[in-house]
């Protein structure tokens, strides 16, 4: 048996024994409050035997006007096994809200912000998790620490919120400066080493992660530095194609059903938190097989291979959205590692928009995950994910940079194997030049250019021969940019590979 199922038991044959004895005094609601306060985060693990004797002993002690017996008493009810028992909790919780007691701010923040979707929370749940954090400070400043953490992450995440990206992030450096709480000053080191509306400073951001010392900072630190330096296998013309043409596409554009009802090539891509920066690609295969007998709202069936996982189910699509089943989850490795035992995490996808883009050698179909969930940080809102169908690998070559290729032999050559930090620049931010060292493990063709955000070619720079297993240096010209985000595009054998520059 549970300790606190005994506590509990013993706890009711206490009151039991008191109340049938005529020399013991029946405990206070005061003393009953004292003794279950402390313990209100275990209430989950007690059975509903116990949930029903503890609220028939906190009601009269609520009804009397106790505020921590009615808060009890909530806590309680949202554990109970009543159908509307979540519903009940809210209304409690929200009466003492009335009456300024900080910890129900704190508790229906915490309720909304865990809600999965069957929840009565979970509607809007970062939107009021977010109102009641901020609410905190409001009831005599109830655990600011905690409030202007929980309200500098949300805003860093971007939950429920449509103003620019800078501005929050902006916001969430002043909150979490505001904050004494462990997780604030990790999740400024993080911004510290992104670059996140302050200069990027990765020896910086590192070591505000060491110097926190709590286990999410120095395993997040030692992840780091264990990572590659942002070289992306995706081609300019993705970036442009995902970011800024899904962004600025009508949200209701068809798309004849023909074109999708077949087996797409994809790429899954996952951005930082503003949308801007690629983190990760992540290659899958998609069938779909749509029901074309209706010309509204078609029914479809689909097969999702990636990471060497396969999931299927079914969908609609409307439009240029398919919305998917409670099926389409899969697992990846964590971006950002930051406990040593938890290696992996659950996405759910429920929507994805996509448009047809044509450009001079392909067509393909960019996507916007529109509803994505990462499961294991309680249905978290993750919106920063995008897709790349085609039905054929990309062509990507030099004749796509406006370059002559030295060499026209057709002999084939093994693809280089490339080390994760195969490729740095310097100085970045770049100023009028830049250097790119490289190492590659084979003989080849390097092709370098410089793209604005919008895919435009601003610099070419003559192909380079790369030699095997020796480290080389492209000096490349930027004099010609203006202030602004670019993005440096080599291309190795066919497969491209990009990073993101600043030019200041």
């Amino acid at each position: 048996m549970k300790r606190t199922i005994r506590l509990g038991l013993l706890f009711i044959a206490l009151c039991i024994v008191q109340q049938s004895q005529a020399q013991f005094e029946p405990l206070t609601c005061e003393e009953k409050v004292a003794l279950y306060l402390p313990h209100t985060s275990r209430f989950g693990e007690f059975d509903q035997e116990y949930i029903d004797a503890l609220l028939v002993e906190f009601t009269p002690c609520a009804d009397s006007g106790n505020l921590d017996a009615k808060y009890i008493l909530a806590l309680l009810t949202y554990e109970d096994s009543v159908y509307n028992a979540h519903y009940l909790a809210y209304q409690k919780l929200s009466e003492l809200k009335a009456q300024n007691y900080g910890p129900a701010y704190l508790a229906l923040a915490m309720f909304y912000h865990d809600a999965d979707e069957e929840s009565f929370f979970f509607r809007r749940k970062h939107h009021h998790a977010k109102n009641n954090f901020l609410g905190m400070r409001f009831a005599n400043n109830y655990k600011p620490d905690i409030s202007f953490y929980l309200d500098g992450y949300y805003k860093l995440k971007g939950f429920d919120d449509r103003s620019s990206r800078w501005l929050r992030y902006t916001e969430a450096k002043h909150s979490f400066e505001q904050s004494n709480h462990p997780m604030a000053k990790h999740w400024l080191a993080v911004m510290h080493y992104f670059g996140l509306a302050v200069p990027q400073d990765k020896a910086k951001g590192l070591q505000m992660l060491r110097d926190n010392t709590i286990l999410n900072s120095t395993t997040l630190a030692d992840f780091l530095e264990s990572q590659n330096n942002d070289w992306i296998p995706i081609s300019a013309e993705e970036h442009y194609g995902v970011n800024t043409f899904v962004q600025s596409t009508p949200l209701l554009t068809p798309i004849e059903p023909a074109k999708l009802n077949k087996t797409f090539e994809g790429k899954l891509l996952e951005y930082e938190w503003s949308g801007t920066f690629v983190r990760r690609s992540v290659p899958f295969t998609l069938r779909l097989d749509i029901d074309t007998s209706t010309n509204y709202n078609q029914s479809l069936t689909y097969e999702f291979t990636i990471n060497g996982t396969t999931i299927s189910g079914i969908g609609n699509i409307k439009h240029n959205q398919i919305f998917f089943d409670d099926n389409f989850m899969f697992v990846l490795p964590r971006l950002y590692k930051d406990h040593p035992d938890k290696n992996e995490l659950t996405y759910k996808i429920n929507q994805v928009r996509f448009k047809e883009r044509i450009t001079d050698t392909e067509t393909y179909f960019p996507g916007e995950v529109e509803f994505a969930y990462l499961v294991d940080f309680g249905y978290e809102e993750f919106y920063k994910l995008r897709m790349i169908l085609r039905t054929s690998p990309a062509k990507t070559s030099s004749k796509q940079l406006g370059l002559t290729t030295i060499s026209t032999q057709k002999t084939e050559r093994p693809k280089p194997v490339l080390d994760k930090n195969f490729a740095a620049i310097a100085p970045n931010p770049i100023g009028n030049t830049f250097t790119i060292t490289y190492t590659v493990d084979t003989d080849t063709e390097i092709e370098v250019a410089i793209y604005d955000m919008f895919s435009n070619r601003k610099v070419d720079v003559p192909i380079h021969k790369g030699k095997a297993n020796i480290e080389q240096n492209i000096q490349v010209n930027s004099s010609a940019l203006t202030t602004g985000n670019y993005i440096v595009q080599m291309i190795i054998n066919g497969i491209p590979y990009s990073k993101l520059v600043v030019k200041e």
